[in-house]
Formats: structure tokens, C-alpha cells, sequence
């Protein structure tokens, strides 16, 4: 049956109710909030309405004739093996964590020896029959003796911390609560083993969890919670959170507290006399909100850290920190500079003397080594075209590094660095193949175009070979644009059976906001300049539109978390630009998202809205203000929808719960608009939504085919034989529009990292 917009049956929303009395009065505006009460997730009105949405848009999905078809290929080709992380080793023995399909959780594997045959070592499958307890990180001890491992339910953040006896298997008798992003860091003395980490206290009248004054703790393996030592906390900063690092040699431990995850603080302590309550600590740099700083090694008393201090895209510096003993006399010196034009994204130190340098170039990375003693080159490494991540740390008398590589047609491939030669040599280790897809075909493009102010945005292009653009083809657009979030090239199925199966396009800018060519960069799509992030947007797809990849009627946009808010702000701008909208997770209360849930934490990204000229800006974008209410018949809103979970405790669905009544009353009803607005919520996950692979191909599945029916465009299941490929995939990369003779990144004007 051919899908016209004629066979679009005009949808009777469920009513929600309005209360119009609930109204603040900022900044002499008068804020109407009639679906607040939405934002108490446990009302058995919140859960009606979660109920009726959900009704009516599974009603909706399963009448799409395809539906069942494109679920079935969805598990067939999801059911592909998958590496969350690159070994590492830990005492006598190297570890890595990989899923081998559709199994709810990934395997934790080790092995003696790299040549060895792994082995499982910990299955978080036995955990749970769905998947819904899930594995968030693990940790071995620094002699490799205890296994830490910490489990989090329905998604949320919230994550309880296990031990285990790597020797015997036996479990240690003791959990840790209240953790929510915090990292173990192990420290062993002639008393056993312990380690560093964070909790939020709980309230006195409830019993629950707060979130603010985080602590820094100490706890020893063997001993209970309750006894362990409070050795670190700000209790005049209740925004504040701290991360933890212990030294490479032992003898300091590092903290860095921060209030944004975009700039932090560091202090720094002796482990000489032991772990006590009234740790002395060196304040280094107290100033939270001016620069970052990250730990890379020390040499004695020597340290390095990679920070933008003074260098928007980021150096390498070294601390004598023996003479610091008062900060207004700290003094460090340059190791590596500032690149011209490049962000350098990670580093590692390596081996006994050498620093393992990952930078972003027009987002892809490069790889250099260096020497440690005085920061000269040693050495290039050739890479594709892709992303660099899961990089090994440091293992005292280690010659060797593991990482993760992946690309837009490349699955995440492990590649082993031998630094015992003249040269550094990188290998190929371990590769994935991905069957029931072949991607032979694929290209990737990186084009720029000009947004609204002749600022030249890069973006990539991921296409079938040979394809010429009449403006026919579906394209998925999707952006972030935030928190100093680097848009690179992710290896994501979803994408690659959009162009293989709809004859698609998919693209991704890297838009002002991110972190793709260093803080100015930033600071140009944040606060106050937060709207640039839109108009690039937007100007990506009129570009693409100029260029004939697609057309309006063709064209669909999504965003996650922060690109949710992205898509929410761009239908609202400029509804008739785009035929389909999917905005999973958005942020789209703008007024009132310091008050839900973390939100508090994304006032250096937004801007406070207590400060009028913050909340001037804020209201001029809000996607939950600025629904519009169109009175011409010819221009009607795209088909949205929203998608959220019930347990997101990082941007809580009430976000997404208010938007979609706000969209369903002021424009579903409306005479001229026939494109659906729904709303999906998916019950007992968190931020991530599909983070069991069988439950994300099936968001994908829903996806197709609310992109199927609304662009009028079939799903093709006439692909050929199964064809199992290799991740060696041969990708096309294609620069143009761009004269680097007249330009620069470093002229055109970087955020934060993982809270949205």
C-alpha cells in the first residue's frame, strides 16, 4: 500500500489536564505552568497519562503495515558482537569488556596472555533475567587481587558498588550506596588494599539520597561502609562534586572538584602518613570555574596534567608541585603547547618515558607520541579516518597499549601498541564483523558549509557509493552541540540500515556548543550565544537542501539530551523545514530545568534563569514556550516524536512529559495539522534509554517506521545475500568547501563533558 499524507488519519489525542492556575511571576513575565504536576512521576495521574501516550502511540506504530518486518530485521542484523572496552591488564592478567550480540549485558573476559583464547570472567547476565540490572563500570585493584564491579537498575545513575576475591571468587561482605558518578581509585598500604571515591549523603527526614555535598571517602576492602573515612568535602560549595586520582607511584592522592563537568579545581595530598579525617590538603588551583585539569603521570614530586588553561585547546604542563606549597606562588611550565589548530582530546603516558597524544582534526582523530622528558616528537601514528577511544592506562614496567577504533562503517576494532622498538607499532589486535550487513558502499564525506553568519561548520556525510543527490533521497540529520561534546565518526548500526534499507542519507554537524575545535569554539553555542547552536542547525539543513541530498519533505532530524532540546527548538523555529522530528530525552523545560533533577549542574552550559538576562534568552528558546500556534492552513508542524524513560534520573522525563501535552493542545488539534505528535515512554530505563541491545533495536524499529509511514518512503528488504564484512571497510573521505589558505578555526570562536 503507498503511504500518502491522504492516508494520514487525523489522531484524537487523550486529554491532559490544564492547570492554569499554577503561574510564576519573573522578571515581570507572568510563566504559566499548567502541566507541573507532571513532574511527580509517582501520582497515579503522571502514570495515567504515561499510560494513555503510550497506548496511543503503540496503537499508532503497530498499525504501520512494515512495523513487524522491520522489528524482525532489526534483531537479525543487532545480533552482532561488540567491544566496550579494550583490554587492560591487572595484575598477572588482561581484562576487556565485549557483548557477543543480542545478550542483555556485556562480558567481562580475561586472559592470561594476548594470544591466549579468553576466558569469562564475570557475566552480569545472572544478575537479572531482562537485562534491567545493568553493569556500569569495573574496577580491579592495584594488585589485581579484588574485583570491584557497580550495578545500576532501570538505568538510573544511582549505582551500587560489589567486591569480589579475583584469586577465589569469593564476595567480599560489604556494598557500597550512594554512588552516583564517581570512580574507585585504588591505593594499597602495608593494611590491605582500599580506595578513593564519592557518595551524596542521605537526608535525615527521608532516608533518601540527596544531591548535594558530595563527599570524598575512604574505604578499606574487608570493612563496612559505616566505617569509612570522610576525607575530603566543601560543605560552603553544596554544588560542588569531586573526582578522585591516586598517583602512578602511590604517594598522592588528587582531587579535582568541579560544579560543571566543563572546569574543575585541584587539590592535592601526602598518603605518606596514612588515610585520617583531617587529611592537609594543598590547594593548587581553587578557581572551579576557570580551567580543567587532568592527571596524566608524575615523576616524584614531577607532575603533568593536560589542560586548557590559557589554551582553549588544551596542553601539556608540568608542576613542581614540592616548591608549591602556597598556590599564589604556583608556577608551572609548558611541555607540549597548545596546538594551532587541533584539540587534543586524550592523553596517556606510557611505557617508561613516552606520552600517548589523541587530538581532534575536523572531527577525527590523529595520534602522536611523545617523550615525556621535554615533550619532542617521537613519533606519528598512522590512523584511518575514525575515533580513538577505551584507551589502556598505564601499568608499571608495561610496554604496550591497547585501544578502541571505530568509524561510521568500522565497528570497534582493538588495535596493540608495542613501544619495546626503535618505532612504535600499532596492530590490529582483535577486529569485529558485523553480519547480515554490508557496508562495502559506504562513503563518508567531510563537507563545510556556511552558517547564518559565514562561520564555516563542519559536517559529515555518510552515503551509498555513486549515488547522485536530486534532492529525493530520506536523510537523518542529527546534532548535540553541547557540553564540549566532540562530534566524531561513532560506529552506529541504526544509521547504516537507514541509508542501506531506505536508500538514505545520514549526516552529523559539528555544531558551536561542542568541543570540536577547542573552548572558543565552546563558548560561541553556550549561555548566552546558546542560540548559534540552532542556527547552525538550521543551516545544515538548508544546506543540504541546496545541495540536493534531500528536500523538506524528505528530511528528518533527531537529537538525544541536549540535541534533544536542539530538535525541539529547531521544529519550533522553523516547523515547515523538516518532515520528521525524533527528540529522545530532550531538555525542553528551559525555565525551570535547574529545579528537575541534575539540572542544577547545567548552569554554566544555560545560563541561571534567576538572572534576567540569562532567562531572556532562555525563554526566547525554550521548546516548551515556544510552541507555536499557527493560523496559516499551509504550514503545519512535522511529525514528532518523543521519546523518554521513566526511571532518567539525569534529565527527567517530565521534560518530555510536558512538551508533548504542550504540542498535542496547541497544535494537534489544529484543522491543518495531519502529522502525528507522540509520545513513546519507555518504563524501567534511564538516560540511555535502548542500553540492552534487543530493547535499542526495537527504539530503532519504532523509529523506521514512524520515518517510513511520515516520509512516505518503504522500507526495502530486498538486500541480497547475507554478506558477513570485515571492519576493515574501505571509507571515502572527501574535503571540500573549505579554503584553508583564507581560514582559520582558531579565528571563528568549545562546554563540559557527561552531564546531558
Amino acid at each position: 500500500m503507498k503511504l500518502t499524507e491522504a492516508n494520514q488519519e487525523r489522531i484524537k489525542y487523550p486529554t491532559v489536564r490544564r492547570n492554569e492556575t499554577v503561574i510564576e511571576y519573573i522578571h515581570g513575565y507572568s510563566i504559566k505552568d499548567p502541566y507541573r504536576w507532571l513532574e511527580d512521576p509517582d501520582s497515579e495521574e503522571t502514570k495515567k497519562f504515561i499510560q494513555e501516550q503510550n497506548q496511543l502511540t503503540t496503537t499508532y506504530l503497530e498499525g504501520i503495515l512494515d512495523r513487524e518486518r522491520i522489528g524482525e530485521k532489526c534483531q537479525e542484523i543487532w545480533n552482532f558482537p561488540r567491544f566496550h572496552t579494550a583490554p587492560a591488564k591487572a595484575g598477572d592478567y588482561y581484562y576487556f569488556w565485549k557483548s557477543s550480540g543480542l545478550q542483555n549485558q556485556g562480558v567481562i573476559y580475561s586472559l592470561k596472555d594476548p594470544n591466549d583464547e579468553p576466558e569469562v570472567f564475570f557475566d552480569p547476565n545472572t544478575l537479572s533475567p531482562d537485562g534491567r540490572i545493568s553493569l556500569r563500570n569495573y574496577y580491579f585493584s592495584k594488585s589485581g587481587k579484588v574485583f570491584a564491579y557497580c550495578l545500576s537498575e532501570n538505568g538510573t545513575d544511582w549505582k551500587v558498588c560489589h567486591f569480589k576475591n579475583v584469586e577465589t571468587g569469593v564476595h567480599y561482605p560489604e556494598k557500597l550506596e550512594g554512588l552516583k558518578f564517581s570512580t574507585l581509585q585504588w591505593w594499597q598500604d602495608n593494611q590491605g588494599e582500599g580506595f578513593f571515591y564519592t557518595a551524596y549523603p542521605k537526608d535525615t527526614s527521608t532516608g533518601k539520597r540527596r544531591l548535594d555535598n558530595e563527599q570524598g571517602w575512604f574505604h578499606r576492602i574487608g570493612t563496612k561502609q559505616s566505617e569509612d573515612i570522610l576525607v575530603l568535602s566543601f560543605p560552603q560549595q553544596p554544588n560542588w562534586f569531586i573526582h578522585f586520582m591516586v598517583s602512578d607511584c602511590g604517594k598522592y592522592l588528587m582531587a579535582f572538584p568541579n560544579v560543571d563537568f566543563k572546569a574543575n579545581g585541584l587539590y592535592m595530598t601526602g598518603l605518606g602518613y596514612g588515610i585520617t579525617p583531617a587529611m592537609f590538603w594543598i590547594p593548587m588551583f581553587t578557581n572551579v570555574a576557570e580551567a580543567s585539569y587532568e592527571y596524566i603521570t608524575n615523576n616524584g614530586s614531577l607532575f603533568y596534567f593536560k589542560t586548557d588553561k590559557k589554551s582553549p585547546r588544551f596542553q601539556i604542563i608540568q608542576i613542581e608541585t614540592e616548591r608549591t606549597r602556597n598556590p599564589r606562588f604556583l608556577h608551572y611550565t609548558t611541555l607540549v603547547p597548545e596546538h594551532p589548530r587541533n584539540v587534543l582530546s586524550t592523553v596517556r603516558a606510557v611505557a617508561d618515558n613516552k606520552l600517548f597524544l589523541v587530538y581532534i582534526e575536523d572531527m577525527k582523530n590523529k595520534i602522536e607520541v611523545r617523550n615525556l622528558k621535554d615533550g619532542s616528537m617521537f613519533q606519528k601514528v598512522p590512523l584511518d579516518m575514525g575515533t580513538v577511544w577505551s584507551i589502556s592506562r598505564r601499568v608499571k614496567n608495561q610496554q604496550e597499549l591497547f585501544f578502541l577504533f571505530e568509524s561510521f562503517a568500522t565497528p570497534s576494532r582493538v588495535h596493540r601498541c608495542n613501544f619495546t622498538a626503535d618505532d612504535v607499532v600499532c596492530e590490529v589486535y582483535k577486529e569485529t564483523q558485523v553480519a547480515n550487513l554490508d557496508v562495502s558502499n559506504i562513503e563518508t564525506k567531510l563537507v563545510f558549509y556556511p552558517s547564518f553568519d559565514n562561520t564555516s561548520i563542519p559536517m559529515f556525510i555518510v552515503q551509498k557509493k555513486g549515488v547522485v543527490n536530486n534532492g529525493t533521497s530520506p536523510l537523518l540529520l542529527y546534532g548535540y552541540g553541547g557540553f564540549n561534546s566532540n562530534t566524531q565518526t561513532i560506529f552506529e548500526i541504526g544509521n547504516l540500515i537507514f541509508i542501506k534499507y531506505f536508500d538514505g542519507i545520514y549526516a552529523t554537524p559539528g555544531l558551536r556548543g561542542g568541543g570540536e575545535y577547542g573552548e572558543d569554539w565552546h563558548a560561541a553555542g553556550s549561555l548566552l550565544n546558546k542560540k548559534n547552536t540552532f542556527r547552525d542547525f538550521q543551516a545544515a539543513a538548508e544546506y543540504l537542501i541546496k545541495e540536493k541530498y534531500t528536500s523538506s519533505s524528505k528530511l528528518v532530524v533527531t537529537g538525544t539530551s541536549n540535541g534533544g532540546l536542539l530538535v525541539g527548538a529547531a521544529v519550533n523555529k522553523k516547523p515547515e523545514l523538516y518532515a520528521v522530528a525524533i527528540a529522545k530525552v530532550g531538555v525542553m523545560d528551559m525555565l525551570r530545568y535547574n529545579k528537575l533533577g541534575v539540572g542544577f549542574w547545567w548552569t554554566e552550559e544555560y545560563g541561571l534563569p534567576e538572572i534576567k538576562e540569562h532567562f531572556d534568552n532562555l525563554r526566547s528558546y525554550s521548546p516548551l514556550h515556544n510552541v507555536q500556534k499557527y493560523v496559516l492552513e499551509s504550514v503545519q508542524y512535522p511529525a514528532i516524536l518523543v521519546l523518554t524513560g521513566d526511571h532518567d534520573d539525569r534529565v527527567v522525563p517530565a521534560h518530555s512529559y510536558k512538551y508533548a501535552a504542550e504540542l498535542q493542545y496547541r497544535i494537534g488539534n489544529l484543522s491543518q495539522q495531519k502529522k502525528p505528535l507522540l509520545l513513546k515512554v519507555e518504563t524501567n530505563v534511564g538516560h540511555s534509554l535502548g542500553q540492552i541491545p534487543a530493547l535499542e533495536s526495537e527504539e530503532w524499529a519504532d523509529m523506521f517506521a514512524f520515518i517510513s509511514k511520515n516520509l512516505n518512503v518503504e522500507f526495502s528488504h530486498a538486500s541480497g545475500n547475507s554478506l558477513t564484512i570485515s571492519i576493515f571497510s574501505v571509507l571515502t573521505f572527501v574535503i571540500i568547501d573549505w579554503d584553508f589558505t583564507t581560514k582559520s578555526f582558531t579565528e571563528i570562536t568549545e562546554i563540559a563533558a557527561s552531564a546531558v
